[in-house]
């Protein structure tokens, strides 16, 4: 997976997770989308849903909306 703000995204089972530089997770691979970051956030997907998570994993805008940006 491709580095981005020192984060990557992975697939297992055909969902995203969340790895830092050294492949540790921080988030489960339970997203069905997910963007690069920007600015210490990007967007992520689950079951129609999205959301805005920081590169800590932490999920900043709760994963209630059907579009963000």
């Amino acid at each position: 997976a491709a580095m981005n703000e020192d984060r990557a995204w992975a697939k297992k089972n055909n969902k995203c997770g969340l790895l830092d530089k050294s492949g540790v997770e921080i988030a489960p691979f339970i997203y069905d989308a997910c963007t690069n970051f920007d600015n210490g956030y990007c967007t992520v997907t689950k079951n129609g849903k999205s959301g805005v998570m920081d590169k800590s994993g932490k999920l900043v805008l709760p994963m209630e909306y059907t579009h963000i940006g």
